[in-house]
């Protein structure tokens, strides 16, 4: 069987490619041996052991997984390629895109196209947002000190919401420098933040993330992502050494808020029916993933969407937000709620990691962020990934045939979910947690 591939991907087991429909019958389960070709790729003879998963994009293509069993290469063919996205090395690639913060220096009232959303995807197209609710506040210091009522809170917040907002949580004197290093990255002069620029095979740098098509609707944001811990994972091409105390300012805002995640998992532990220290020792090596987003202002913020509806494919997240604008929404009772900001609290949400290890007792909600026509917004977003080969079973306290049946799958690893969703643009919540489920 011949395949003309426009993608393609390849480790020694892996093998991804995109095709496009050219009948009803796209290509059912193959067996035996495939041809695969790329114009600036080898060419791959191998033997395929079954299809391992199938999913459509959003522009009628559609991306294969083919479990390998034996890989050899066997010289060169013409038909062309496009680097659509790479699971490789850092496992995704985003297109290249201009600059929003560019966009609206050079004409502020205009908005192109390619950001306008879809009708049904606009933010004043839905429900209008019950202005009456707020998320849960939770005390950190009272879970520190083994306060019972408010780790009862907290279990509420997370099967409830999903989202709360934590205070005294002792980070407050490097929140301030944490966002004045974050404005003063998106400050410097285009040319400058250019030299940051995500590479084709990387997760880290400056850019737009999950772009995967050039037909695709882009967000209103910039953004700059960085793996700050461990130190080991940090990839310094992509650090703006010229922004005094740059480094270390994010150096010691990680430290902060590793004992922030610490105390976190420990109740969430004990909630779940486990020692204090199991969630934690759980997810093995694990590394913060720092995403810094700046949003213009826009003209039109009834068009535009400053980052798409999605939920978080980390254990949980932190939020640090601007004190005096409300952007971030959460989907709540179908329902978009705004997160009006608290002095000195961060964001923590769940991501889609614990919901799975939860057996979906808590959950991983469904967010978004809208714009605004007077002001930027600053945002520091510290995704918590557990290392590569953790497995996202139900723990087995979460687990109850009668009462709680399973609902997530078993001997998921994390790499092969993570493959799975940065494959493919920000699309709500069903289209990530829909893999790992039963």
């Amino acid at each position: 069987m011949k395949i003309k591939a426009h993608l393609l991907v390849l480790s020694n087991r892996l093998l991804v490619i995109r095709v496009w429909q050219s009948s009803e019958n796209i290509f059912p389960e193959v067996e035996g041996k495939a041809l695969v070709s790329a114009k600036d790729s080898p060419v791959y003879v191998a033997s395929v052991k079954n299809l391992s998963l199938a999913a459509e994009t959003n522009d009628s293509s559609y991306i294969f997984f083919y479990s390998l069993e034996v890989v050899m290469p066997c010289g060169f063919m013409d038909y062309p390629c496009q680097r659509w996205c790479h699971l490789l090395n850092g496992l995704w690639s985003s297109l290249p895109v201009p600059s929003v913060q560019e966009i609206v220096r050079n004409d502020a009232n205009n908005v192109p196209e390619r950001y306008i959303k879809y009708l049904e995807d606009r933010p004043l197209s839905s429900e209008k947002c019950p202005v009456s609710l707020d998320i849960p506040i939770i005390n950190l210091s009272l879970l520190t000190n083994g306060d019972e009522d408010e780790r009862k809170k907290l279990d509420l917040a997370c099967k409830d919401w999903g989202f709360f907002q934590i205070i005294n949580h002792g980070t407050d004197e490097v929140l301030p420098k944490m966002k004045a290093a974050v404005a003063a990255f998106f400050e410097l002069p285009l040319c400058e933040k250019k030299k940051y620029a995500m590479a084709a095979n990387d997760v880290q740098g400056y850019g737009q993330g999950y772009v995967v098509s050039v037909e695709q609707k882009l967000d209103w944001n910039d953004l700059l992502f960085l793996i700050t811990m461990p130190s080991s994972f940090r990839n310094m091409k992509y650090w703006p050494i010229t922004i005094p105390g740059f480094k270390e300012t994010l150096e010691e805002y990680s430290i902060e808020l590793q004992r922030v995640i610490d105390e976190i998992f420990s109740n969430l532990s004990l909630l779940m029916g486990m020692e204090g220290g199991f969630l934690k020792e759980l997810q093995g090596v694990m590394k913060l993933g720092m995403r810094m987003n700046y949003y213009p202002t826009c003209s039109r913020p009834d068009l535009v969407l400053g980052v798409s509806p999605h939920s978080d494919c980390s254990s949980i997240t932190l939020l640090l937000q601007d004190d005096d604008i409300t952007a971030l929404q959460i989907k709540h009772k179908e329902a978009w709620i705004p997160v009006k900001p608290v002095p000195n609290a961060l964001v923590v949400n769940i991501g889609d990691v614990v919901e799975a290890w939860s057996n979906g007792l808590y959950k991983s909600i469904e967010h978004r962020a809208v714009t605004n026509e007077k002001k930027p917004r600053i945002s520091v977003a510290t995704f918590v990934i557990p290392c590569d080969d953790v497995e996202l079973n139900p723990l087995e306290t979460m687990v109850d045939d009668n009462y709680r049946p399973r609902i997530y799958k078993n001997d998921v690893k994390y790499v092969d979910y993570l493959r799975h969703t940065l494959a493919r643009k920000m699309d709500g919540k069903a289209t990530n947690l829909q893999y790992l489920k039963l």
